[in-house]
């Protein structure tokens, strides 16, 4: 805190941002004519951190329980009420851990608003598989298209800034090679 009492606060994580907010209020308390509240950050789990409860009679193959468990915690249960039907829980494409149950649970509960937000900040598949992620986004984006009312023209707004963005992730692998320039300076020449 500075000498003017504005209290500043930088860096931290995942694994200690509540500590921080808890340090911060208590700072800032006096302040407020109070006295900073017990914290809870040590008993109240983060969101999907609780223990999964999926209803003893849906039958799913174990291998996507396993994934919907791993992946979403808690908040799996809500990811099935977002399918309209089996094949919502299918993945959109082979090889890609993403369905279209999951695509509308990030829209309907986690805030996605965008193609992005539902393809690199919620599933985060653009950032680790790009290419697979440019693949399916014209199915994402019919399915966030859909859930937000977006027009066709917003739809396509959303599709080719997003495909952008995954060409420039991939513009790497257009450029040219760098072994002539290795070999040259391991060599001494």
């Amino acid at each position: 805190m500075s000498a003017n009492g504005l209290i500043t606060i930088a860096g931290g994580k995942l694994t200690t941002y509540r500590r921080m907010a808890e340090r911060v209020l208590e700072a800032a308390m006096p302040f407020v004519d109070g006295a900073a509240p017990a914290g809870r950050s040590g008993i109240e789990p983060l969101a999907g951190g609780a223990a999964p409860d999926l209803a003893a009679g849906v039958t799913l193959p174990a291998e996507l329980r396993t994934r919907l468990v791993e992946r979403h915690g808690s908040d799996a249960a809500e990811v099935l009420a977002c399918a309209d039907g089996a094949n919502d829980l299918l993945a959109l494409e082979a090889d890609v851990p993403l369905c279209a149950a999951e695509v509308r649970h990030a829209v309907r509960n986690e805030m996605a608003r965008t193609l992005a937000d539902v393809l690199e900040r919620r599933s985060r598949l653009a950032l680790f598989a790009t290419a697979r992620a440019r693949a399916i986004a014209p199915r994402v984006a019919a399915l966030v298209a859909a859930e937000l009312g977006w027009t066709t023209e917003r739809r396509a707004q959303e599709l080719a800034a997003f495909l952008r963005q995954c060409d420039l992730r991939l513009a790497w692998r257009d450029l040219p090679s760098h072994a002539g320039v290795a070999t040259a300076v391991g060599s001494g020449a």
